[in-house]
């Protein structure tokens, strides 16, 4: 029975019931939903790499991303034109992922870079390690 019910935090959703608009303030309930879901956070953490957020913000480390609401980071995310390549389901993950690593230990970090190693990252990916 209990193999059955499965962990509910890494559900995922086979609809499009992802957030498609920005959210609505601090107070909008599609954020709890996004944050509390590890495979949205993951995914968050593929898209960082894959656009090559790291070239410019660096990889993750104690004291970066620095802790912010999360509609800061949606809106962060959406700068210089940012907004027009990354599509907004994208972003809700991406600013779950960021909102995560401040409240992620050292030690899950760690294997949350060496799990995306081998991941594509913009357009210097050379294919799988």
């Amino acid at each position: 029975m209990i193999l059955l019910a499965g962990c509910s935090a890494e559900q995922r959703t086979l609809v499009a019931a992802q957030p498609t608009s920005p959210p609505t303030g601090p107070d909008d309930p599609r954020i709890a939903a996004i944050k509390g879901n590890f495979h949205q956070i993951s995914q968050g953490g593929r898209y960082f790499t894959w656009y090559g957020c790291t070239s410019c913000h660096g990889e993750p480390k104690t004291g970066w991303p620095p802790r912010l609401p999360f509609v800061t980071y949606y809106a962060r995310i959406g700068h210089k034109g940012y907004d027009r390549r990354i599509a907004a389901e994208q972003r809700w993950q991406i600013s779950a992922y960021l909102n995560s690593l401040t409240v992620t230990d050292a030690a899950k970090r760690h294997r949350q870079a060496v799990d995306q190693k081998g991941e594509p990252t913009a357009g210097q990916w050379q294919g799988p390690l």
